[in-house]
């Protein structure tokens, strides 16, 4: 097995790349809130451990374990440095395979992020002690169980399970397609952040717009995913003068500036359904974030 196969991104360099200044990867700066030693900003560059684990997708699930990363990496991360170099050239985007692309890669983000294990493993937890406490209650027994490898595993069968994968696919595909998708650019000295589980759920309601946390899209109007330092895809309703025809398929991508209030609301938002990791091309992003948060 190759070095590069047992260390596998939990985010990838590809899409880190473009999180720093200079778009190489390096000089990225970093908040690790499981780091109880280093509470302070961190400068890491793309390669860092911080991004990657010890065979985090390998799986006896596949007849190659290393087979999920393997296809992130040839399938998937291949082709994201192109898409950026479209989104670049602040046109509207019609061409399909395009679109098709951002799809796969939301979607793909949105599933092998590590929050999706954590959120499996607080179920098990949480099965393991109702069944403590009911003896009667037929939950799955997880007693003397490696519950981090159960959870592992569960996590990676969202991928190999085929009418799994397909199921999650559809409710994906089913809320993006029927929403107008336009491209934001930051305002002159502004920055997108980012983090180890990119994008997020949005509700309007009412004047408000707020965070849907758990990716549940059978309540959420919008989605938000920040594509680069400079621009973000904001995916939200058609207007109620809209054709009801309207869909993905016959309308453009559109472009437009973000505005200062969007960036720091959208940036916040990044920073409270954050998993582990925040991410920022420089510390004055940051700086700019703690004193939206802090309400100065």
């Amino acid at each position: 097995m190759s070095e590069k196969h047992v260390k596998q991104h939990i985010v990838p360099e590809t899409y880190l790349k473009h999180f720093s200044l200079n778009e190489d990867g390096k000089r990225i700066f970093v908040i690790d809130v499981y780091d109880k030693y280093r509470k302070e900003i961190q400068v890491k560059n793309s390669g860092d451990k911080i991004f990657w684990e010890k065979k985090f997708y390998n799986s006896m699930q596949f007849k190659t374990p290393t087979a999920l990363e393997e296809f992130f990496g040839h399938s998937i991360e291949s082709f994201y440095n192109e898409l950026i170099s479209i989104i670049k050239k602040d046109q509207e985007i019609v061409d399909w395979e395009v679109k098709e692309k951002l799809i796969l890669w939301i979607f793909t983000s949105i599933q092998r992020s590590p929050q999706k294990r954590f959120i499996l493993r607080k179920k098990l937890d949480f099965e393991l002690l109702v069944k403590k406490a009911y003896q009667d209650i037929d939950y799955l027994n997880v007693e003397n169980i490696n519950l981090d490898k159960v959870a592992k595993e569960q996590h990676i069968r969202q991928f190999s399970n085929e009418k799994t994968l397909n199921l999650n696919f559809e409710e994906f595909e089913n809320f993006v397609m029927l929403r107008r998708w336009e491209i934001m650019k930051c305002p002159k000295d502004y920055y997108w952040i980012t983090k180890d589980n990119p994008g997020f759920l949005i509700i309007y309601n009412g004047k408000n717009v707020m965070l849907e946390p758990s990716w549940n899209y059978s309540i959420s109007d919008a989605l938000f995913y920040p594509l680069s330092k400079d621009y973000g895809l904001y995916i939200f309703p058609f207007s109620n003068e809209d054709s009801p025809e309207l869909n993905l398929t016959n309308t453009p991508i559109t472009r437009n500036d973000s505005t200062i209030e969007e960036n720091r609301l959208f940036n916040r938002f990044s920073y409270t359904s954050m998993h582990r990791l925040l991410i920022s091309p420089n510390k004055d992003t940051f700086i700019g974030l703690a004193e939206n948060v802090l309400g100065n």
